[in-house]
This record gives structure tokens, C-alpha cells and sequence, in this order.
């Protein structure tokens, strides 16, 4: 649903959309981690349920839009295309859970509560750019491609979006016990230092997502795939000897530098 909404350049829908599911899926993690005392299963518990909530409606609202066609060179085209963003999509995947798994292997249950309760709420925070991200992808095909006299444009609106979101997660790092002290139980306050870790690492993720359509113009998704999986690699070994030594901030060290370095 999401990416017929960005395709389509409905970015209303799309924002819409996604922020449902990101209040949603949050509330629910603050309710499983904080109130029932679940863990990292609460996180898991959250993000199931939310899903099997949003599945039905993502149904209904492009049920009229699929079509059970099969184009064999439409499939081969896409394919050719694709393939290599496997690779890079599973990296992504390992590049952002690996953390989770060498916490709750090294460290304790409620460490990783604290961890996950700050790394979610700091994705509530990269909301923004990935909403930004999904609005924008289109319009940079559509002009690169069809309105290359207004190319020009794309400089400036990334800039703005730079100049927008730094300036945010500037101020969320500095207020976060603030905010945190009036949502989040006491027990759990440590978790708005992990919140201000993360975010810096979102930052630097958020940016790489933008310039990282350039490679997707020029089709070097070979280029983009080793860069993701270079920074996945290192995210594994910097958790390896981190985690054990600095617990759940050696996590988000790791992510930071590998981030850093993508």
C-alpha cells in the first residue's frame, strides 16, 4: 500500500498512513514494555498485533488496483533491476536487528527492554525522514527522468530537507529526558540516553537514504548493495566486541559508526 502510494505520488495518504501505524505500533510497545513488564517479546507482541490490525486495511484500500496479470517482460525487466536489492534489503535487515540479538544474548532481558523501548520511539522521530524519503523518490524519477529543466529544484528541496531534520533531531536529542519523563515510567527513564544515541545514527541514515536515489537512477544497485552490506559486516563486529564491554550502548555505538561509515 505503501509504495503504490508513493509510485503514485499520494503523499497525503502516505503520510497518513504511515503515521497511523507508527502512533499504533509505538503505543503498543509502551503498553507491552513498560506496563506489562514483557520485554522484548512485548516489542514482538506489538508488532504483530499492529500489523494484523493495518493488513486488512492496506487490502481494502488498493483492492481495485491489483491486477493478477502476469507480463513475463515486464517480470524479467523488474528482476534485472531488483535482484541485487535482495542482497542489500536482508543486509538492511541484519544491519538493524543484529544489535537486538547480541543484547539479548550477552545482556539481560530488561536491558533489552530499555534498549528497544529507545530505539522505537527514535523511529517515531525517523518517521519524518522516512516520510519525506517516500514523498520525495517519485518526484526525483519523475524530474530526473521527464523534467530534467527542473532539476534544479531537487538541490534545493534537499537541502531544505537537510537543513529541516538536523535541526530536529538537534532538539529532540537535547530535550529528551524531558519528553520522556512525562510519558514513559520511571523505571524505564534510562532508556531516553539509548532515544538520544539513536537518533544520531537515524540521522546519518536518513541522509544516506536520499542520496542514496543516485544509485538507483544510474541502476549501480551492485554499488549500493556492497555499501549496505560493508556497513551490515561491521555492525556485526563492532556489536561483537562492544556489547559485552559497554552493554546496550556499545549497541548504539556500533550502530552510529557503522551508519557513520555507510
Amino acid at each position: 500500500t505503501l509504495i503504490y502510494y508513493r509510485i503514485t505520488e499520494q503523499s497525503k495518504k502516505y503520510v497518513l498512513f504511515s503515521l497511523s501505524y507508527l502512533i499504533i505500533n509505538s503505543s503498543l510497545i509502551i503498553y507491552f514494555v513498560t506496563n506489562m513488564n514483557t520485554g522484548a517479546i512485548g516489542k514482538l507482541n506489538a508488532n504483530v498485533i499492529a500489523n494484523l490490525i493495518f493488513l486488512p486495511i492496506a487490502f481494502l484500500a488498493i483492492r481495485n488496483k491489483i491486477n493478477y496479470k502476469v507480463d513475463i517482460k515486464m517480470l524479467k525487466d523488474s528482476l534485472k533491476y531488483s535482484l541485487p536489492i535482495i542482497p542489500n534489503l536482508l543486509s538492511g535487515l541484519l544491519l538493524t536487528m543484529s544489535d537486538r540479538i547480541f543484547i539479548e544474548k550477552i545482556i539481560d532481558l530488561h536491558s533489552m527492554g530499555i534498549y528497544s523501548l529507545g530505539s522505537q520511539l527514535a523511529g517515531a522521530l525517523a518517521f519524518i525522514g522516512s516520510a519525506f524519503y517516500g514523498a520525495f523518490n517519485p518526484m526525483f524519477f519523475r524530474i530526473v527522468n521527464l523534467e530534467k529543466e527542473k532539476i534544479h529544484y531537487l538541490k534545493i528541496i534537499q537541502d531544505n530537507y537537510h537543513l529541516i531534520i538536523i535541526s530536529l533531531h538537534f532538539l529532540a536529542f537535547f530535550f529528551a529526558k524531558e519528553i520522556f519523563l512525562l510519558f514513559i515510567d520511571s523505571k524505564f527513564i534510562e532508556s531516553y540516553k539509548i532515544f538520544q544515541l539513536i537518533i544520531i545514527a537515524n540521522l546519518y541514515n536518513s541522509i544516506f537514504d536520499v542520496l542514496g536515489l543516485s544509485f538507483s537512477q544510474v541502476k549501480k544497485m551492485k554499488t549500493l548493495m556492497y555499501i549496505v552490506i560493508f556497513g551490515a559486516l561491521l555492525n556485526i563486529v563492532l556489536n561483537y566486541f562492544l556489547v559485552p564491554i559497554m552493554g546496550i550502548y556499545g549497541a548504539c555505538y556500533a550502530t552510529i559508526i557503522s551508519f557513520i561509515f555507510i
